[in-house]
């Protein structure tokens, strides 16, 4: 058991979007199992896991679980939204509100934030902020209508734009007062900026590594016992803007700016590397011939899918909650087994990390590899909402092939194929 004071995500809860009609909850929370102990980490005397894997057939809905999470936050950070992902195969679901709630830690507080939406019309109804206590009962911060609920005076001045804005989207305009009140809610709306960290199938964490020496040394050692041909990575001039671009996959100037500014030029006392954004150095990676050196975009989609992925277990950046969106994109099903055995391993524990990932991998629901409170399913109904539930509600004994169970329809979650000849 590793006892740490950490920042980590609880729950999340969800309603009336995309196929999500009805309220679900995901939870990092152990249940009944008894197993893999070292996957849990406590918070106090509340423990919480570190992986959780979400399975389900195509279109089933399990993704919508990313983009809520995704939503939630970007509308937290004032970024643009989509104004047509309500559940729309009920039509009254378009005027109702769609609900978003997180509970989670930073250090030993426990806090639980939310929001309620019309989604079509971009109309904020509700929002709160609450201490929770796992003793005790919970308390208030702010909740809506701020005028008459207990919260920070200062609050009342965002009265007039409350329907379009959360409150935690407008603190920044307070993050000089220092009333301790209001620098709790700033650090909770810097928890979703900082510690929760949404990844699509086409984004990467590349350059959130600082590429020190001893970062190029473990990148390049992960690629190599990941078997893909790359034996080392180092750095070298940027010849073009084009190289750089390329370097993330992406060709407009805003990537090419920030890439060139995270990028470092060379190491300082402190053994990271300083930056130079007139100077600026691209990863190269060396397959066994030191003169023919090799950028992100000569790799294959299944090298550059573990490069963009492999901060996640380099990185010692710590209270960090990954939620990514298709882990097993263009990876090998061995690849993906094993990045999932070394993160639950020791990188969560010992860095105070979660992962939380998507999959069609079914070599994944292995017992050897993961609690039954890690892993989820998300089944489709036949009037198109989508369901959310955890295998530890089927408590199986833990020498069982859930595998070859899943696979046969025991836990639902998989595509009804109808088998047939051409017409």
């Amino acid at each position: 058991m590793n006892y740490i004071q950490s920042s980590m995500l609880l729950n999340f809860t969800c309603s009336n979007f995309r196929s999500f009609r009805s309220e679900v909850t995901f939870s990092m929370l152990p249940g009944t199992t008894k197993n893999h102990r070292g996957h849990i980490m406590n918070i106090g005397e509340l423990e919480v896991l570190s992986t959780s894997a979400i399975f389900g057939a195509n279109a089933s809905g399990k993704s919508n679980i990313f983009k809520a999470m995704k939503y939630s936050r970007d509308l937290i950070l004032g970024r643009k939204i989509d104004e047509n992902c309500y559940f729309r195969l009920d039509p009254e679901c378009k005027s109702k509100p769609s609900m978003f709630s997180y509970e989670f830690s930073i250090g030993d507080d426990l806090y639980r934030y939310g929001f309620e939406i019309i989604i079509s019309e971009r109309k904020i109804v509700n929002e709160w902020l609450w201490r929770i206590s796992v003793t005790g009962e919970d308390t208030p911060i702010f909740q809506r209508p701020l005028e008459s609920n207990p919260g920070p005076a200062s609050l009342i001045r965002f009265k007039r734009r409350l329907t379009k804005y959360l409150v935690l989207t407008l603190m920044d305009e307070l993050r000089n007062q220092k009333d301790q009140d209001i620098q709790e809610i700033i650090a909770v709306r810097d928890w979703f900026e900082n510690n929760l960290k949404i990844i699509g199938t086409d984004e990467n964490l590349l350059s959130e590594l600082d590429y020190t020496e001893e970062q190029c040394i473990e990148l390049g050692s992960l690629l190599g016992d990941f078997d893909v041909g790359i034996f080392s990575v180092g750095f070298e001039h940027a010849k073009s803007k084009k190289d750089s671009t390329m370097m993330y996959g992406k060709g407009d100037l805003t990537v090419y700016n920030e890439y060139v500014s995270r990028y470092p030029k060379k190491s300082s006392n402190d053994g990271k590397r300083q930056r130079n954004s007139k100077e600026p150095l691209i990863l190269v990676n060396n397959h066994g011939l030191k003169d023919e050196l090799f950028l992100w975009y000569d790799e294959s989609d299944g090298t550059r899918r573990l490069m963009d992925l492999a901060p996640m277990i380099i990185s010692k950046e710590p209270d960090v909650t990954y939620i990514v969106d298709e882990l097993d994109r263009s990876l090998h099903p061995m690849v993906v087994y094993e990045f999932v055995r070394r993160f639950t391993n020791s990188e969560a524990s010992q860095f105070k990390k979660q992962l939380i990932f998507t999959t069609h991998q079914t070599c994944l629901l292995d017992q050897e590899l993961l609690r039954r409170d890690e892993i989820w399913f998300v089944q489709k109904e036949r009037d198109g909402h989508s369901e959310l539930y955890s295998l530890d509600q089927y408590n199986e004994r833990s020498n069982k092939n859930i595998e070859r169970m899943y696979l046969n329809g025991d836990f639902d979650a998989i595509p009804n194929i109808l088998r047939g000849g051409f017409l």
